[in-house]
């Protein structure tokens, strides 16, 4: 699956590592639309440009918030601290 590519490189380096990528597929990449993709391979037998609806959503795979993640958790130590405190003055 490949959405639109302008860049003459990454074009010749998607032709040259798929055996279902075609010069002429190749030379429509520039000219898709945004959510536009060509999609070959095993799992379809015609090549085949499809258009792909926007995700409303949440998205995922961001990058953490360390600084969050270890003031959390510095608070969360912190917290089980003071309970291990008061249960051992009991």
């Amino acid at each position: 699956m490949c959405l639109r590519i302008v860049e003459p490189t990454d074009q010749q380096y998607i032709m040259q590592s798929s055996d279902n990528m075609s010069s002429d597929l190749i030379d429509q990449l520039p000219s898709l639309n945004v959510g536009q993709a060509i999609i070959v391979g095993r799992s379809i037998k015609l090549p085949a440009i499809v258009q792909i609806e926007k995700f409303n959503g949440k998205l995922g795979g961001a990058d953490p918030n360390i600084v969050k993640e270890w003031k959390d958790a510095i608070r969360e130590m912190k917290e089980e601290e003071n309970i291990a405190r008061d249960v051992m003055a009991m």
